[in-house]
């Protein structure tokens, strides 16, 4: 599917779950995140992934505003794993997505491996972000499982076509990196990039609760964390 297909699936398919406001925008060009992410991958995976990742963006959307509701959470899991029909056109597309995945030729070790990552995350959406209390390390504890980076990294295998094996998996290597990937997420991406918004939105963010915590400007806070991805980025288990 090229970027013009896709985004004309994206003019025509339902990409918001009913119930909720229409300000609530879905990702547009996911296929330009999509080949960013995935170099040299099969153009046909991208744009499953790139649908994947319009989809998954509304409902990070919903889950920083309101939290995503368990029953939503299942529906979704559900049509993924092909054990829910779709009772929606929103879930239509979900449903959609996990036909592609489930006959894309990968093992059922790896589906089961890819939604067991996605449930891990929609668990840790459960309840919004917008007014919530907690101390920097509480924040940091539950963001690395809501940063999504696992799953995004289990679909380099899907894209292009070549599984770990389960000792490769397994391997203190390739656990570092899956850690590294979320940690890399929160202090050098997300977060310092989102200061003000999160701000105004009243969401949580590791910039303002390390000044808050640590009695430093926000600007101190942000070199800080700075300075904390260089440790992270030079400690040799992450290479």
């Amino acid at each position: 599917m090229s970027g013009g297909r896709l985004r004309e699936w994206a003019g025509a398919a339902t990409l918001t779950p009913p119930g909720y406001p229409g300000d609530l925008v879905p990702l547009r060009h996911a296929e330009f995140f999509a080949c960013h992410s995935y170099p040299g991958g099969d153009p046909e995976r991208l744009a499953v992934i790139a649908r994947l990742l319009t989809l998954w963006t509304t409902d990070d959307d919903v889950s920083e505003r309101w939290g995503i509701e368990e029953e939503h959470a299942q529906a979704v899991l559900g049509v993924l794993r092909g054990t829910r029909s779709p009772r929606n056109d929103y879930l239509r597309e979900w449903s959609s997505v996990g036909t592609a995945l489930r006959d894309g030729g990968m093992s059922e070790e790896w589906l089961r491996l890819l939604f067991a990552d996605l449930e891990t995350w929609y668990r840790s959406a459960r309840y919004p972000e917008r007014g919530r209390r907690e101390t920097r390390d509480q924040y940091w504890r539950r963001r690395l499982d809501g940063t999504g980076a696992v799953p995004w990294l289990d679909l380099l295998e899907y894209v292009h076509e070549r599984e770990l094996t389960p000792a490769q998996r397994n391997a203190e290597q390739v656990r570092n990196a899956y850690t590294f990937a979320a940690q890399d997420y929160v202090l050098a991406f997300n977060d310092p990039t989102s200061v003000e918004r999160d701000a105004e939105e009243q969401v949580p963010n590791l910039c303002t609760l390390t000044a808050s915590e640590r009695s430093i400007p926000p600007a101190e806070a942000v070199a800080e964390l700075a300075r904390e991805h260089l440790r992270l980025v030079r400690r040799p288990s992450c290479g």
